[in-house]
């Protein structure tokens, strides 16, 4: 597999053994199964970097737009879906970049995510019988 710094510049990114927020962001879409990335505007921080990684490795990315919220929430519950995402890296703006963005998305994700999540299908009513006193499933 070969040392973290190895692995990123195979794939043609810079990886600064040094930075840590470039170290973290890399790792985090290596380590991930796709990548939410929420761009509220043109961002030049890590956010950036970590679309080239997520592309540069392949996995499934969705950007979505903040300013269109409605419109964020439909796609990501589609996309969620499509790519049986297990392991979900969230990508965008440093609190320090844009101010206020953590507890926008937090609000946000809670809304996203029960959405996005299919809870177990329940057995059609039509398929039970009952013999005895006892219910069955066929």
């Amino acid at each position: 597999v070969g040392s973290v710094s190895a692995q990123f510049e195979a794939l043609g990114l810079d990886y600064d053994e040094e930075g840590q927020c470039a170290r973290r962001t890399l790792l985090n879409a290596r380590d991930s199964s796709a990548t939410l990335t929420v761009m509220p505007r043109r961002i030049g921080d890590g956010t950036n970097l970590g679309n080239q990684a997520v592309k540069a490795l392949g996995r499934p990315l969705l950007i979505v737009d903040l300013e269109d919220k409605d419109a964020g929430r439909r796609r990501f519950a589609e996309w969620a879906k499509q790519h049986d995402v297990e392991i979900l890296n969230v990508n965008g703006p440093r609190e320090s970049s844009w101010p206020g963005i953590h507890a926008e998305c937090a609000t946000l994700f809670t809304d996203w995510f029960a959405l996005a999540v299919t809870p177990p299908a329940m057995p059609d009513a039509t398929s039970v019988c009952t013999s005895g006193d006892k219910a069955t499933l066929e």
